[in-house]
């Protein structure tokens, strides 16, 4: 995607811009001019082009040289970034003939990108709107619909007289509006409803037109007499042809809110019990619009045999199937987990193809497959989807990045949003932190369904277009393509994923321009030197034996996210272990995560953007490091007892330095039953106020003192793990735990669910309160 490629180069070139310590040669006009033009292209791209089927595959070329210009550009950049070009004079001159012949062809691609949108946009002013959506894709049987056409009907027909919206909620191609056009066209519907109008509004709809096609609707013989009325006079004829009248209307494709504004004050309330239709693939636009979720109706994915069903309507058309095609059609349907518009891709693929058992098993195989040829990609199908779902462009490389992970494969959210910013697709906002930015990039893709919330004991994917589920905090992707990283010498990530390896692996370190390496299923004996050479690294994550972190570590200057993870069979020391202390000079990180481990005394060094401190050892809690990591948000403490404990462990004393700690999680691993492992909270004063989420296990506090994490005003989930707290009763009062205020979407972790409070320790017995607390049995 040349938006995404076009973000990446803009936060290299700031990175030049603002480093006075940058040891590469360059002119600062080529420099200021590459910015500038780079800069003028994604404000070009940011406005999106008018749909215009007939000129897509024009826009999607010019995509296409757009990107291949700018990661030409990122490529010269990060060599010099890398010290590659050497000696410094004939690299200067290298770099700037590089930079001269970059902003020529810039300087073209700018004047044709903005000529292509001024010419699309006068097309599009001429051109009437249509709707680009998918057609209608189920069978004659209207497969995997049945039970949402009773419920959709039932809310239509239902006790109450208001004038009531209905919204219909789902990606493309689910069937959204062959769903609605069912009921829509059922005869008892229109017995019911006798003033009814189909409207299809579109992303870039005109509400002149969509005002004089209702009054063509509702009023078939006045409506030409409006041929010269404006948008006013249209409103008001409409507004009073429906006044005391039941009426139906349906707004099929309701792209934004701001649409919906604009049209809810032609539609009158009288009490005749009137209901609009509306089908959008945004669930905020149907509750902005529905004003309840009980009025908002999600189109489920097909099961395996509604998925069969649809597929074999399509390409046999109610003609017999072989046993030996149904078999393999069977297995070619279960492969397109639920989705109809990827069951219809694939069905219109096999109507046009041999019917044979040996072609259907190579589409079978094809579908779990590494495509390493690009031929075996229809690109211009995933294009399209991508223009059909309306898609942002900073959307796009989100949505598409996740098909990098295997069939079924677990990755948390966590995990998805560091190699996002990590990735440097993310356009920064000076109001967020790049976290904050792809956790709501992660909603947007939930809220348009293209992320699914789900409670279900197994996933829910599909091949093709990259939906995902969200199991609580579980992502499952879909398509396995890690394997083919390899053949790219220029690759930018490098993702080992699959078992681990009980003996080490060597593990290809020639990629000079890796951004991502995540090499934790591969068991490293010590550190490898040769990651020392990746010097553009922005996440390393990788598994080593005797977790030993060298000096030198700190040649990756560019490192954000750093995390090590010890062998399992590795006894820990009882001695307290400390990274070394050169990572104080790796202002970038903005991630550590290194079990058992300490940060060393700072002596006056601190790291500016560092966020989050997993997994460290009980000497991290210290004021000199506290005060060293001033935008710390999220803290977790992993204590290893010795086995004589002199004193509790004073973790908590430094913590009100915090001002920013959102997360705190403190985990005592096999604490000795009957001691209380870690100095008590004293007051809610050592405590920042921030504080949303705290987690701990193994503390040994007595219960008396969660009535002082009870005044925490902005805590949203409290999380006690086996041997948190000790003691026989738990005595909560009616005050302690007042919910904190939370925006009615839920807080964050993109679940959907309201305050949790989960408890699993069984030493206590706690009264009842059932707004607050939610027991639950697994430790």
């Amino acid at each position: 995607m040349a938006y995404a490629a076009i973000v990446s180069l803009l936060q290299i070139l700031k990175q030049i811009r603002r480093s006075d310590q940058c040891s590469i040669p360059y002119r600062k006009s080529q420099m200021e001019s590459l910015y500038s033009k780079v800069s003028s292209l994604q404000y070009i791209l940011e406005m999106n082009f008018p749909a215009q089927s007939s000129s897509q595959s024009a826009v999607n070329d010019l995509d296409s040289h757009i990107r291949e210009v700018i990661c030409k550009a990122e490529d010269i950049t990060e060599s010099y970034m890398s010290g590659q070009l050497l000696p410094s004079e004939y690299g200067e001159d290298v770099f700037s003939a590089y930079l001269h012949k970059l902003l020529q062809e810039l300087d073209s691609l700018e004047k044709m990108a903005a000529n292509m949108r001024n010419h699309l946009s006068h097309i599009s002013a001429l051109t009437p709107i249509t709707s680009t959506r998918s057609a209608p894709i189920l069978g004659r049987n209207f497969v995997g619909l049945k039970d949402d056409f009773l419920q959709l009907k039932y809310k239509l027909i239902g006790e109450s007289s208001r004038k009531e919206v209905v919204a219909v909620v789902g990606m493309a191609g689910i069937g959204k509006t062959t769903l609605v056009r069912k009921v829509y066209d059922d005869l008892y519907i229109e017995q019911i409803f006798r003033h009814r109008a189909w409207l299809v509004i579109g992303l870039n709809y005109r509400k002149r037109d969509v005002l004089l096609s209702l009054l063509r609707s509702v009023d078939r013989d006045g409506w030409k007499f409006y041929g010269e009325a404006d948008d006013g006079q249209l409103a008001e004829a409409i507004y009073k042809h429906l006044k005391g009248r039941r009426y139906l209307i349906v707004l099929d494709d309701l792209c934004d809110a701001e649409a919906w504004d604009n049209l809810r004050s032609l539609f009158p309330d009288d009490g005749y019990g009137s209901r609009i239709m509306l089908t959008t693939r945004l669930r905020k636009v149907a509750l902005h619009a529905a004003k309840s979720d009980t009025n908002v109706h999600q189109i489920r994915f097909l099961t395996k045999d509604e998925s069969w069903d649809l597929l074999r309507d399509i390409v046999f058309d109610g003609n017999p199937c072989s046993y030996e095609l149904e078999k393999i059609g069977q297995e070619i349907a279960e492969n397109c987990q639920g989705l109809p518009l990827t069951i219809a891709h694939i069905g219109g693929i096999l109507s046009e193809a041999a019917k044979t058992p040996e072609h259907w098993r190579k589409v079978a195989d094809s579908q779990t497959s590494v495509a390493t040829d690009s031929d075996d990609i229809d690109m211009s199908w995933v294009m399209q989807f991508l223009n059909d779902e309306h898609l942002p462009q900073h959307l796009k490389a989100c949505f598409l990045y996740m098909g990098a992970f295997p069939l079924s494969y677990e990755i948390p959210v966590s995990k998805l949003i560091k190699l996002w910013v990590s990735e440097g697709f993310l356009k920064p906002k000076s109001s967020k932190t790049l976290e904050k930015v792809a956790e709501d990039c992660l909603e947007e893709l939930v809220d348009r369904s293209l992320v699914l919330v789900y409670r279900g004991k197994s996933p829910l994917s599909a091949d093709g277009h990259r939906r995902l589920c969200i199991r609580k905090n579980i992502l499952f992707t879909i398509e396995d393509v890690y394997d083919s990283m390899m053949s790219a010498s220029s690759a930018r990530s490098l993702l080992c994923i699959g078992p681990d390896h009980s003996h080490p692996l060597s593990v290809c370190l020639g990629f000079t321009f890796l951004r991502v390496l995540d090499v934790l299923t591969i068991h490293f004996y010590e550190f490898p030197d040769e990651i020392l050479e990746l010097v553009l690294l922005r996440y390393l994550a990788l598994t080593c034996k005797s977790g030993d972190l060298p000096a030198s570590v700190s040649k990756l200057r560019n490192l954000q996210f750093l995390i090590v993870r010890r062998h399992m069979s590795i006894k820990s020391s009882e001695d307290p272990s400390y990274l070394p202390f050169e990572i104080w000079n790796m202002k970038q990180l903005r991630h550590i995560q290194f079990m058992g481990a300490d940060l060393p005394d700072p002596y006056g060094a601190f790291l500016p953007n560092l966020l989050t401190l997993s997994n460290v050892g009980s000497h991290s809690c210290s004021k000199e490091v506290f005060e060293a990591t001033p935008k710390l948000m999220k803290l977790g403490v992993r204590v290893e007892l010795a086995e004589d404990v002199a004193a509790p462990l004073c973790l908590l004393d430094h913590l009100a330095l915090l001002i920013q700690l959102e997360s705190f999680k403190c985990i005592v691993v096999d604490p000795a039953r009957g001691l209380q492992i870690v100095a008590r909270p004293t007051s809610v004063s050592i405590f920042p106020s921030t504080l949303k989420k705290i987690t701990l296990s193994g503390c040994g506090f007595p219960w008396e003192d969660m009535k002082v994490l009870a005044q925490l005003p902005n805590l949203e989930a409290l999380k006690l793990r086996c041997y948190a707290f000790q003691g026989p009763e738990w005595e909560l009062n009616k005050e302690d735990f007042r919910p904190p205020k939370i925006p009615a979407s839920g807080r964050r972790g993109h679940s959907g669910l309201e305050n949790q409070w989960l408890f699993g320790t069984t030493e206590a017995r706690a009264p009842s309160h059932s707004t607050l607390l939610q027991f639950t049995g697994d430790p």
